[in-house]
């Protein structure tokens, strides 16, 4: 049951992989059980909200004009604020941020962002997973230091 619950919290946002090594652990599983539920329902979740974000959107703009109004505006806001530091880095941005296990740094926004940007759906989930992978070993080695 409890690796689970670290799958699932490994699948929501804001806590990700950062939050289900930390419960897993708390609650019995191995680091390795922990690490891979944790990263397993990370990964699963990114995979699917970077194949359906974009059908998502197109269909909530195409019925809704607040939607439409809504994406026009954060869409061009977000590409003249950040373009020059995240184009530039492409994909290597994507991984670069997911790595760092900050709160708003995971893969739920880094797909956002590639969505916005229009990055590759492979590259974008390839650099997502592998930020996530080091983001889960940064967690683990927090979480046993502190328990030693």
């Amino acid at each position: 049951m409890n690796s689970l619950i670290t799958f699932l919290i490994g699948m929501t946002p804001v806590l990700e992989i950062r939050g289900a090594i930390p419960y897993g652990l708390s609650f019995g599983l191995s680091t390795y059980e922990a690490f891979f539920y944790g990263f397993l329902g990370n990964i699963f979740i990114t995979l699917i909200l970077i194949q359906y974000l974009e059908v998502v959107s197109v269909f909530l703009r195409s019925r809704f004009s607040i939607f439409e109004k809504f994406f026009t505006w954060l869409f061009s806001r977000t590409r003249r604020k950040y373009s020059k530091k995240v184009v530039n880095l492409g994909e290597i941005f994507l991984f670069l941020f997911v790595a760092v296990p900050l709160p708003i740094t995971g893969a739920w926004t880094a797909v956002a962002i590639s969505f916005v940007f229009g990055f590759n759906r492979k590259k974008s989930f390839l650099a997502i997973s592998l930020g996530v992978f080091v983001a889960g070993m940064v967690v683990l080695g927090v979480f046993n230091t502190l328990l030693v």
